[in-house]
């Protein structure tokens, strides 16, 4: 789980992958569980992500929301934190098999990537 609090503002992680030690196909889940605003209100909490052709997207995350990805082969980050917003994310990676290999998370990209994002407390959508 990650726990995110704005302080001044500005914290985040920028630009990455989420590399494992799967030597198999792997998806990043993210659940948003707290999207306080400093000043009231939900924080800016969105999680952008960019195509093989460099063309950036949007994602905006609510408490509830969920999104899954493959984040070995999707570069990703979420957008910094205001003054004294609190974020919690719940991050989790799910294997397609056992297999274990050190260095086996850097897979090559792929034509076609896709999120996967559930909001509330029915329906999922493909993007």
């Amino acid at each position: 789980m990650s726990r995110a609090s704005g302080g001044r503002g500005g914290g985040h992680i920028d630009w990455h992958f989420d590399h494992s030690l799967y030597h198999v196909r792997h998806f990043t889940v993210l659940i948003c569980r707290i999207n306080q605003g400093g000043a009231g209100g939900a924080s800016a909490c969105t999680l952008l992500w960019r195509d093989l052709q460099g063309g950036k997207h949007e994602e905006p995350l609510g408490p509830g929301d969920l999104v899954a990805f493959e984040g070995a082969r999707i570069r990703h980050k979420a957008t910094p934190l205001r003054a004294r917003d609190l974020r919690v994310m719940l991050s989790m990676t799910f294997a397609t098999g056992p297999r274990i290999a050190p260095g086996a998370g850097a897979h090559p990209p792929r034509e076609r990537h896709r999120l996967l994002r559930h909001s509330g407390p029915m329906g999922l959508t493909q993007d």
